[in-house]
């Protein structure tokens, strides 16, 4: 009996933490489309006072499939353009991918619903993040 519960709960945690760690194709494609769109614009961010917000002030962190939470670092766009910022993330991705999410959350700073969502699907945005050349 014991063997069969250490192996369930084997079966549990192999499956859990692989079905958390791999984003869904369509999140990763949606991501994909949208960090396409922003590496190809290279105009500054034109409304000054909500690209000098900083991020750490919208008060919501980041948690990735792998159950790690990540608050916001002190990051602001002001007039970078959207293809800098994903340069930027494509710089950190390695190194603090929740940075690079930050990063690819900014250059898309006009649009709300988009950058919550972004922040909501942290593992499809850094895996769309390889995409991009």
């Amino acid at each position: 009996m014991r063997r069969i519960l250490i192996l369930a709960v084997m079966v549990f945690l192999f499956t859990g933490f692989s079905a958390a760690s791999s984003p869904a194709d369509a999140d990763v494609q949606n991501a994909y489309n949208n960090e396409l769109w922003a590496w190809n614009d290279h105009g500054p961010c034109s409304q000054f006072k909500i690209c000098a917000k900083y991020f750490d002030s919208f008060g919501a962190n980041i948690t990735f499939g792998d159950g790690s939470v990540v608050p916001f670092a002190h990051v602001q766009r002001l007039t970078t353009s959207a293809h800098d910022c994903i340069q930027n993330a494509k710089n950190n991705q390695l190194a603090n991918r929740a940075l690079a999410v930050e990063w690819v959350m900014a250059s898309q700073i006009h649009n709300k619903p988009l950058m919550e969502w972004m922040r909501t699907h942290p593992d499809a945005v850094v895996a769309a993040l390889g995409k991009i050349h």
